[in-house]
């Protein structure tokens, strides 16, 4: 903690790292109410875990305790964060993911202005945290819509007049679209889009993460890049010099206007519903981004949605290998033996008791008790079960009145992980198959056909080869390469006696539409459109089942043949469709 300035990055509840910074700051001799930053007590975050509005105020309780704390004793900490990252990640549009935000803030300013602060006092505690992805025009719009809205719902608060508060919006690195296993170093580029627009859309402070996400992999470099992109941006591109570099721009400004109005409309049958925590709690917010999750997951699967390096133009020998960089094995070892001997301080167990008898009937003690419990060495963990001790009166005395069923949580969905999933799993599994992809005629149709197979299945992890052979031919070239996959690309039809010329094989693949396989005998088709990762599932399984032998005994070839007739049968329906 150099000078006075402290940066924290909490999860709710915040007491814990709250008091774990006032112990730091106690310890370093910095005075607490110099602190500055950011707490990130997400006051809307995890209300769908609530059967009801009513066992959910412990939760809005504690909000306006830490709140009110941080006012009288840290003015320069902001405790509050509202942030969208759940629903980011989920794949929910950007419109709902900006009523989603003000929504939040709306609702925050009506609870705890019911437990006493008001709207100033909540201001000046709030912010907005908004993961900013590589769709560079319309992340622009998203941070340039959400200021609009939020002077919109502050006005309501304010006499005429009076000035808007500023409330920071802190932009961070979207996980949706990052890689995480493969071609990882792509994840710079991205990261720069995501800068670029952060920096445009008038972001008040930007956290980009390092290209490789896991922190074992991590080494200087990686860290180093993170933190110059800023610094590049902000010294050659003088993105700080400029407050509004998008204003007046035709497409910015008609997107900004029409996310705004669409998130307005959401906003306001939030609050029909009774607002945020109502809508929430009745499963009605789980529904609006589970619909978005369904049309994303279907452009992904079809890969309208290019992912560069993971579903489209993967080349694995310019990927390289990841390197373990920290081995982390004797850090845990040691905090491990360290704990072992921590639940015999007497002084940290009267301090627990203490900060669980201020949870149950002294809100206002909260954040004073859970210092005073870090002050004696107690964990963040520990700190959380006990403040987790408040509210259980609350919901007991939740209504037994009927209510609508909560929809299932949204998925957590981050869109390269199916991809690599696949990818991972082929390779894992030993040698990864090999396929053959063959043009039967000198065409474009047949060329263009051929390219776009030999991009897919590089994409779920095969080994790909290439060639051009007359239909004479093929028998000779199958002999040669022995391949585990063949893919057949025509120039217009596919010709059934062509799947009779290739024998033997493991998976014969057609390369083309259902239009134009008429009569052909093969496994799969491949065609722009389908749901592809469902098919090169279902090609890695028809190798898998090959592989296995004459005998590979019920246990192992039974889930296979079922799990097969299933994802035939999805592909038999949508090829029906189309």
């Amino acid at each position: 903690m150099p000078g006075c300035g402290a940066a924290a990055g909490f999860s709710r509840p915040v007491p814990p790292g709250l008091a774990l910074l006032l112990d730091h700051a106690r310890r370093a001799g910095v005075d607490q109410a110099k602190l500055r930053g950011e707490l990130g007590l997400d006051p809307v975050d995890g209300l769908d875990r609530f059967e009801h509005p009513a066992a959910a105020q412990p939760h809005w309780d504690e909000a306006a305790a830490v709140v009110g704390w941080c006012a009288s004793n840290t003015p320069r900490l902001r405790a509050l964060a509202i942030q969208s990252r759940w629903l980011h990640e989920a794949g929910a549009a950007t419109a709902l993911e900006i009523a989603y935000l003000i929504a939040g803030a709306t609702e925050a300013i009506r609870q705890l202005g019911d437990r006493g602060q008001p709207f100033d006092v909540v201001a000046a505690n709030l912010a907005f945290r908004v993961p900013v992805s590589t769709e560079l025009l319309g992340q622009v719009a998203k941070l340039r819509a959400l200021r609009l809205l939020w002077a919109k719902v502050a006005a309501a608060y304010l006499p005429d007049g009076a000035p808007l508060p500023a409330v920071p919006v802190v932009a961070y690195s979207s996980e949706r679209s990052r890689a995480r296993r493969f071609d990882l170093h792509t994840n710079l580029l991205r990261g720069t889009l995501e800068a670029v627009a952060a920096a445009i859309g008038g972001a008040d402070s930007l956290c980009l993460t390092p290209f490789d996400p896991h922190p074992d992999y991590q080494d200087d470099d990686a860290q180093l890049l993170a933190r110059h992109q800023h610094a590049m941006l902000r010294e050659e591109g003088l993105f700080g010099h400029v407050a509004d570099p998008a204003g007046g721009s035709h497409a910015v400004e008609w997107l900004t206007d029409d996310l705004a109005r669409r998130a307005w409309e959401v906003v306001r049958e939030i609050e029909r519903r009774g607002g945020l925590t109502a809508a929430m709690c009745d499963g009605s917010m789980n529904s609006l981004v589970l619909d978005d999750t369904s049309e994303r997951l279907v452009e992904l699967r079809t890969r309208a949605r290019t992912h560069v390096g993971i579903s489209r133009y993967v080349d694995p020998e310019l990927e390289g290998k990841r390197r373990l960089i920290h081995d982390r094995s004797a850090a845990v070892e040691a905090m491990e033996a360290r704990l072992a001997h921590h639940d015999d301080d007497p002084v940290r167990t009267k301090a627990l008791e203490r900060l669980r008898g201020a949870a149950e009937g002294a809100p206002a003690e909260l954040v004073p008790a859970a210092a005073r419990a870090a002050e004696a060495g107690a964990t963040a963990f520990e700190i959380s079960e006990a403040v987790h001790s408040l509210g259980s009166d609350h919901e007991d005395a939740a209504p037994d009145a009927p209510r609508e069923t909560p929809e299932e949580p949204a998925p957590f969905l981050v869109d390269v992980t199916s991809f690599e999933d696949l990818r991972a799993t082929v390779e894992e599994d030993g040698l990864p198959p090999a396929a053959l992809v063959v043009s039967v005629a000198d065409g474009r149709t047949a060329r263009r056909r051929s390219s776009f197979a030999q991009d897919l299945l590089r994409a779920g992890g095969f080994r790909v080869t290439a060639a051009e052979r007359a239909p004479d031919e093929l028998e000779s070239l199958l002999r040669d390469a022995r391949p585990d996959v063949l893919v057949l690309c025509p120039e217009g039809d596919l010709a059934p006696d062509l799947c009779a010329a290739s024998p033997g094989q493991p998976v014969v693949v057609g390369a083309c539409p259902p239009s134009d396989a008429a009569g052909a005998e093969v496994d799969v088709l491949l065609f722009d459109g389908a749901d592809v990762l469902l098919r090169l599932d279902y090609i890695a399984k028809l190798v898998e089942l090959a592989r296995l032998g004459d005998d590979p005994g019920e246990d192992l070839e039974q889930p296979l043949r079922e799990a097969l007739e299933v994802m035939r049968d999805h592909m038999s329906r949508g090829e029906a469709a189309r």
